[in-house]
């Protein structure tokens, strides 16, 4: 150790006068000293580990952690505190985050001004971006609504059982009647809903009696049934009409033959029945019996045809046709030989018996009825 006396400066020389033999204890090279020490031009990048550095300095940041400072030229916490803190969130549920532009506030949407484009009816929107002004909507799934219009002036909102149609009011009754004669079908109108159908069978005919002073008994009339439906525009009601009987030969012994069943199906359904009426005999015997109604709401039986009777000329009276559920039959003629026949009048109604050449009278047509 080597103490300098006051007054020494830098960059004096220091003479070492040896007064015995010494030795100098550790001697480096240039690259030995190089090797052991830090350098200044190299920045530290010397260090054999770098982390084992920073800990030793007591510091436990990673390199990466320490770049995030990098470029920061002013407390970092003067930062922080000028950081606009977002607005108390008590009693906030459910809005959201906005700004004027200088103050930021919690604020519900403002669905007039806020929101654009068109919301789809998933997301609680209708899927349509106009409707038609006075338009009733009904619902479509997740597709747009459908709308009804309110068409003519006093028509109601009416379900046809599938969906809503906008159509006149029944007005307390039916205003329309389809007469339908023969085997066919029938479309319901639109806007209608029920249907008021009365079928009627076929009459059958009287009986022919060839001898001049016997009279063949008439036929029976057809019966009627009369139903309600609710149906729906569109629907199809199938129908079958009952024939009248057809007249027996002239100048024969043959009764008479019956009339035709009338039946109405709709849906699949039989919802009107009606039988025709039985012939009549052709030896003095009794009238045909008169069809029923079998299916239906209200049933009506057809009367039966006349008996033949006996008259003072000596002629027995031919038997009357019967009178359907819904009209007449042909009426009887007094006691005379070759006495004109009648057919069976109205819908269903039965033919006259009958004596001698002429014929007997044959049974009228079933009907169906249909008022809407």
């Amino acid at each position: 150790t080597i103490i300098l006396a006051t007054g020494a400066v830098a960059g004096d020389n220091v003479s070492i006068i040896a007064y015995g033999a010494f030795n100098v204890a550790d001697v480096y090279t240039q690259a030995q000293s190089d090797a052991r020490y830090t350098q200044q031009s190299n920045n530290l990048s010397d260090l054999d580990s770098a982390a084992t550095a920073l800990t030793n300095l007591g510091l436990t940041a990673t390199a990466a952690e320490l770049n995030y400072t990098d470029g920061v030229t002013s407390n970092i916490q003067a930062q922080i505190d000028n950081i606009d803190a977002l607005p108390s969130q008590t009693g906030e549920s459910g809005k959201f985050l906005t700004t004027d532009g200088t103050n930021a506030s919690w604020d519900a949407v403002d669905v007039s001004s806020e929101i654009t484009g068109t919301l789809p009816v998933a997301n609680g929107g209708t899927g349509a971006t106009t409707l038609t002004a006075n338009n009733v909507l009904l619902g479509n799934g997740t597709s747009a609504p459908l709308a009804v219009a309110p068409s003519t002036s006093g028509n109601v909102l009416t379900s046809n059982g599938t969906t809503w149609e906008s159509i006149a009011p029944a007005g307390g009754g039916f205003s329309a009647l389809s007469v339908i004669t023969t085997t066919s079908s029938f479309t319901v109108p639109a806007g209608k809903s029920l249907l008021k159908i009365t079928a009627v069978g076929g009459g059958a005919s009287g009986a022919t009696n060839g001898a001049s002073n016997r009279n063949g008994a008439g036929g029976g009339g057809g019966g009627a049934a009369i139903v309600y439906v609710s149906v729906s525009e569109g629907d199809t009601v199938s129908i079958t009409v009952g024939a009248g009987g057809a007249a027996p030969t002239a100048g024969t012994y043959t009764n008479g033959i019956s009339g035709g069943t009338t039946t109405v199906t709709y849906a699949g359904a039989n919802i009107a029945v009606a039988t025709g009426g039985g012939g009549g005999s052709s030896s003095n015997g009794a009238g045909g019996d008169g069809g029923i109604g079998t299916t239906g709401d209200v049933l009506l039986c057809g009367s039966g045809g006349g008996a033949t009777q006996y008259d003072p000329s000596g002629y027995l009276m031919t038997g009357f046709g019967g009178a359907s559920g819904i009209g007449t039959g042909g009426a009887a003629s007094a006691g005379t030989s070759n006495p004109t026949h009648i057919d069976g009048r109205n819908y269903g109604g039965g033919g006259m018996g009958c004596n001698g050449t002429n014929a007997a009278g044959s049974g009228g047509d079933g009907v169906v009825m249909i008022e809407y």
